[in-house]
């Protein structure tokens, strides 16, 4: 290769690096800068989609929080474990099946996570959860999924109610 650049005229030389810096520009420009800018095009559909995404959940925090009873006066209700109260409620919201993992923690606190879950369902489940059980919500964190009103979430209950 390098014999058969040598034998080329000063010129012609030029014109062989002229064409490879035209091939590797090319290449460069096919394998990395237009990936990138077609990334950097989507980047303000996806902040919009974030933003409602983001407004949605506040909604649905705002609803839960409503919903959320400001007495204790379910207290008497019937005193079943927590696992036994989350998973029997689950049944009644039609949620079982949503449920792919059900965990106590040293802490005292139930873990929960759902996917493919009905929105509407899991915030009646949580509202039935805090009015009959005193079982509240930790943490909440709520995904939606592809198809509309379905989520993916993982909650940590503590359960309100005494020894």
């Amino acid at each position: 290769m390098k014999d058969l650049i040598s034998r080329l005229s000063r010129r012609e030389r030029l014109l062989v690096m002229a064409a490879a810096l035209l091939v590797l520009g090319t290449i460069l420009h096919g394998l990395a800068l237009q990936p990138f800018l077609a990334e950097l095009k989507k980047m303000p559909a996806e902040i919009a989609e974030k933003q409602a995404t983001l407004a949605w959940m506040q909604q649905a925090s705002e609803q839960i929080r409503h919903n959320a009873p400001t007495s204790r006066a379910n207290q008497g209700a019937a005193k079943i474990s927590p696992m036994l109260a989350i998973d029997q409620s689950a049944r009644k919201f039609g949620l079982s099946a949503a449920i792919k993992r059900l965990e106590p923690t040293e802490t005292g606190t139930v873990q929960v996570w759902l996917k493919d879950a009905i929105f509407d369902d899991m915030l009646g489940w949580l509202d039935l959860l805090q009015k009959q059980f005193s079982i509240t919500v930790v943490t909440l964190a709520v995904n939606p999924q592809p198809e509309p009103g379905y989520v993916e979430a993982r909650i940590t209950f503590l359960s309100n109610q005494g020894p």
